[in-house]
């Protein structure tokens, strides 16, 4: 059996599964000849997913080979190698991004290959670079790392580029070859800044501190403002002051948790005491004060933007933050902002480089943030780079002096060549490609180690760096394609991007908008997009309540005519034309609707959809969307930071109690109405004023206080309007100020301008009598009239015009009657805020009409003083609400005495005043040019160019009128022919941005000369 056995079969090493297919294929074509089957028909093992994605990968090699070897040529790329150790397999892999910037100056960054660290950092290195046709151009690369051991010594011999910590690019000199600054060569004072807080973790182990235990309990307001007496330059930690040892107590624990986890964690641990030194009011204070610091990390992190031009900006805004907020700091938090202060000025230098960063980067071009000799040095580097080439088109011959001088044409030569001519364009491109940041190589690392956790030892090295590799060109890829679609549109949270005047929405809350959310955002407060269903509906109402209205009249004319209300008269015909019309209109779109056929139309842009997606996104977001004072576009604030500037204005003006969460709604409505039939019993109104003054429980509602942004003005003040359409006091409010209005307006004449065209015309006939060379303009605002006017103060200044007028009545009303009720108008302004409601002890709602007739009375009478005074001196004064104009031929300094007198003569009324020869008054330029009064219209620094959107479903006539009023301002506002035509090239640009053909501009602006019989030629 066993010699049988051994006869047929032999032992032998197993060949493989494929191997036995084909030597049964063999088999086969020798008993057929027929047989035209292979292995691979059988059995397709070559096609696995691993062969795949290595055939994929090598595919995109090549292509990527190409584009490497073309910017190596330029000298812009750069490369990140790191290593990462494999916990798993215990091996260490080496891993490389590649930075650079391509034809289009579009920065890219490409994970290269993350292979098994299997032989010396530089000969594998340079082994994967070979497989990108880069072995021959290594000395054209720049390499970027951090300064550990790994890669001081592997890439000697080679540019490199060192990061701070593995984060931030050290360009702090020339990209030559060999070791920058190194952190052992930075001042002395950043080693005892180390050895500071080292030493924190020992004093709070160790219990070292004696100060009094009770001082660390203390409030915000009592911890000592000491920095003026100590030198923090050569401090040590046991002589800091208490506050500063409270801070580095809370140091020591920012590696563990947060405050209030932590708290919680040694309660239950029954441990608290270990926090008992530990002040709750300096800990937000140190979380204040990292703020800035973690919006630039995440600015920094994002490193598939263009390499240095965000170095600049990021130290600049720390600097500004850390500066502005040092002002307000107390105690030791103050030591950190000028120690932050100190080690930004020694461990980053700005260079020229970071400046050109920003002065070649596309979209910016913006030098805000350097310095005058910085930007000399940007704008001679970027001239001494354009003759270093033969292809240039600028000559090579210009000697020195020619190169270095800063002439004007030249550098507008060079911005407008910037992205045509090859010699900057090959510049811009070494800039772009150096990055900004190692995050790129870290979530590499990051990917690989997610594939080995989630495969473990199933998948090869080679095979983690191919996917690796192709992930990065699917997402660089996709990248590139995002920024195509958004071509010109400029990112949500900048407006560095877009065009001079262009109109933009402020995005202070630093929401990322799609690019349809935007442009919706763009089309400003004003725009109605197109409904149609919406449309339908409203005509059907109105349609349905212009039958009632004619229902009404008809019974209204029969019971003055004493027709028989039962019988049809011939205006019931009418009715039922209007009742056929309403069915017609109904059915027609109900067909309209339920057609079938199908209907070719142009795709419209789905805006409720879009307006339904941004108010899920600023509601999950926290923010508040408001339009702008004064400037009518958007603005998107956070709602921390309208609570908190809230919060401020209230305390800063004293003018809003508050008085709980009870609604004092209920019982205004019993006090005005038995305010009113007080007044009807003692016959002091008439029936008729009582039942239209009256209000019923239905009818009104609690006001509410919003606010609107100040954008043009630093810090974003808010400007507080109370809504109180319907208030119980409004009807009270309307009724009087009717009543009041005009006769103030009669009283006020000669003192009092309606628009800056009354204004021009007043100038114009002085001008003629009195203008002179040494003839000065003031204008003045009051600084919060409406809130500022006392409440009793004002409700008399009304007496005081009733008297001067010599009125006793007025529409029936008694001047005791009119008094009684502007009282309570003034004294019962109740709101809500914030769930709380608040009683106005001060000052007028601003909203409530007659508010203002009380604050223009007021102001009258404080002005009487300085109109004669300037009267007396042949000068002019005119008055806008709380605006003033001034024209006098008294010295500047003269003037500013005046107007810190006048300040004085009501502690309420305070004039913040602007002097000079030439000077504004709302949208009035005025200018005294050599005794000549020269006027055209004014921008405001929060003027933004919007107008309502051309695409707004707007009547035509609305849109038309907008170039013919705005023309014929422009007219009105200018005294000479050039100032004009400036002035209307002005208006025509914002108008087509808001989408109005040039053709309707034109027709309008020759309507207005038409008119006006105005010759243009």
């Amino acid at each position: 059996m066993d010699r049988a056995f051994d006869a047929f079969f032999k032992v032998v090493q197993y060949p493989g599964f494929k191997a036995v297919i084909v030597e049964c294929l063999k088999i086969g074509r020798e008993l057929s000849h027929d047989t035209t089957l292979s292995s691979g028909d059988l059995i397709s093992c070559d096609r696995t997913i691993k062969n795949e994605i290595n055939k994929l990968a090598a595919n995109e090699r090549l292509l990527l080979k190409d584009r490497l070897i073309e910017a190596v040529k330029y000298g812009g790329v750069c490369i990140r190698p790191d290593i990462w150790s494999d916990k798993y397999r215990k091996i260490s892999y080496l891993g490389a991004t590649a930075h650079f910037a391509g034809k289009d100056t579009k920065y890219c960054s490409v994970d290269l290959f993350c292979t098994e660290f299997t032989a010396r950092k530089k000969v594998l290195l340079c082994k994967e670079l070979a497989c990108f046709g880069l072995e021959n151009y290594l000395s054209d690369i720049i390499f970027v790392t951090d300064r550990g051991a790994n890669f001081v010594k592997g890439l000697n011999g080679f540019t490199v580029l060192f990061l701070f910590t593995g984060k931030k690019t050290d360009r702090s000199t020339t990209t030559k070859k060999g070791v920058l600054m190194r952190i052992e060569k930075t001042p002395n004072k950043t080693t005892k800044y180390r050895t500071t807080i080292e030493a924190s973790r020992e004093i709070y182990s160790g219990g070292e501190m004696t100060d009094d235990e009770n001082t660390y309990d203390t409030d915000e307001s009592e911890i000592t403002d000491d920095d003026d007496i100590i030198d923090y330059s050569s401090i040590t930690i046991m002589n800091l002051p208490t506050s500063s040892k409270e801070l580095f107590r809370y140091y020591s624990l920012l590696r563990n948790l947060a405050y209030h986890p932590l708290k919680q964690l040694l309660n239950e641990r029954q441990e608290s005491s270990r926090l008992e030194k530990i002040n709750i009011n300096v800990v937000a204070q140190l979380i204040k004060f990292l703020d800035p610091w973690k919006y630039v990390m995440n600015e920094i992190q994002l490193s598939n933007s263009p390499s240095l031009f965000i170095t600049l900006p990021c130290i600049a805004y720390l600097k500004q933050q850390i500066t502005k907020s040092e002002r307000t700091m107390r105690g030791g938090t103050s030591f950190f902002a000028k120690r932050s202060l100190q080690l930004l000025e020694s461990m980053f230098k700005i260079e020229h480089l970071h400046v050109m960063g920003i002065f070649l980067h596309p979209n910016y071009k913006q030098l805000k943030y350097a310095t005058q000799i910085q930007i000399i040095e940007c704008h001679n580097s970027c001239r001494l780079a354009i003759p270093s080439s033969s292809t240039s088109t600028y000559s090579a011959s210009n000697d020195n002096n020619e190169i270095n001088k800063p002439l004007t044409k030249k550098l507008k030569r060079f911005l407008e060549s910037l992205m045509d001519d090859i010699t900057p364009h090959k510049f811009s491109r070494k800039i772009f490609a150096v990055p900004c940041s190692s995050a790129a190589v870290e979530r590499e690392f990051s990917a690989a180690g997610q594939l080995v956790t989630q495969r473990r030892s199933n998948i090869k090295p080679s095979t983690i760096s191919d996917i690796l590799f192709l992930r990065s060109i699917e997402n660089n890829e996709q990248r590139v394609a995002g920024e195509n679609s958004n071509n010109h549109c400029p990112d949500s949270c900048s407006n560095s991007a877009q065009g001079v005047f262009t109109p933009a929405i402020i995005n202070e809350a630093i929401i990322k908008l799609t690019e349809q959310e935007h442009q919706l955002l763009k089309l400003g407060p004003r725009f109605i997009f197109d409904g149609p269903n919406t449309a339908s509906r409203r005509r059907i109402n109105e349609l349905t309540t212009f039958k009632r209205k004619i229902e009404a009249h008809v019974l209204v004319q029969k019971l003055h005519t004493g027709q028989n209300i039962n019988k049809v008269s011939i205006n019931q015909n009418g009715i039922n034309l209007y009742d056929n019309l309403l069915d017609t209109i109904q059915s027609s779109q109900s067909q309209q609707n339920n057609s079938s056929q199908p209907i070719i139309k142009k795709k419209k842009k789905n805006y409720g959809r879009t307006v339904k997606r941004l108010k899920y996104k600023i509601r999950l977001a926290c923010a508040i969307l408001r339009k702008s004072d004064k400037s009518t576009v958007f603005h998107l604030g956070k709602v921390e930071d309208y609570q908190k500037k809230s919060k401020e204005f209230m305390d800063k003006i004293q003018t809003y109690k508050c008085i709980g969460i009870t609604d004092p709604l209920p019982d205004l409505i019993l006090r005005t109405n038995k305010c009113l039939l007080d007044l009807r019993l003692v016959k002091w109104i008439t029936q008729k004023q009582y039942e239209q003054l009256s209000i019923k429980p239905n009818e009104v509602e609690s006001a509410h206080l919003y606010y609107l942004p100040k954008a043009h003005k630093p810090g974003t003040p808010l400007r507080p309007i109370i809504s109180g359409l319907k208030h119980p006091t409004v009807k009270i409010s309307k009724y009087l100020d009717d009543l009041l209005r005009p006769l103030f307006d009669q009283m006020a004449l000669e003192t009092t301008v309606t628009s800056d065209f009354e204004l021009v015309k007043h100038l114009q006939e002085r001008s003629k009598k009195n203008m002179r060379q040494e003839t000065l303009f003031c204008t003045a605002d009051v600084t919060d009239l409406y809130t500022m006017v006392p409440q009793i103060e004002g409700v008399l200044s009304l007496r005081k015009m009733l008297e001067r007028l010599k009125l006793k009545q007025v529409g029936g009303l008694k001047i005791e009657t009119i008094i009684r009720l502007s009282r309570f108008v003034m004294k019962n302004n109740y709101f809500n805020y914030d769930g709380q409601y608040y009683h106005q002890v001060r000052g007028g709602a601003m909203g409530s009409p007659l508010t203002l007739t009380i604050a223009n009375c007021y102001m009258f009478f404080f002005e009487q003083q300085i109109i004669k005074q300037i009267s007396n001196s042949g000068g002019l004064y005119f008055r806008y609400i709380d605006d003033t104009c001034i024209t006098v031929n008294w010295p500047a300094q003269h003037l500013f005495r005046q107007v810190d007198r006048w300040n004085k003569f009501d502690e309420n009324i305070k004039l913040l005043a602007n002097i000079g020869s030439s000077n504004n008054f709302l949208d009035l330029y005025m200018e005294n040019k050599d005794g000549k009064l020269l006027t055209s219209a004014y921008q405001k620094p929060s003027y933004e160019p919007y107008y309502l959107p051309f695409n707004s479903i707007h009547p035509l006539h609305i849109k038309k009128n907008i170039p013919y009023i705005m023309l014929l301002r422009t007219i009105r506002y200018c005294s000479t022919f050039q100032s004009f035509l400036n002035d209307r090239e002005k208006l025509k640009i914002p108008l087509i941005l808001n989408m109005y053909p040039n053709k309707l501009i034109e027709e309008q602006f020759t309507n207005v000369l038409l008119k006006h019989k105005i010759n243009h030629h």
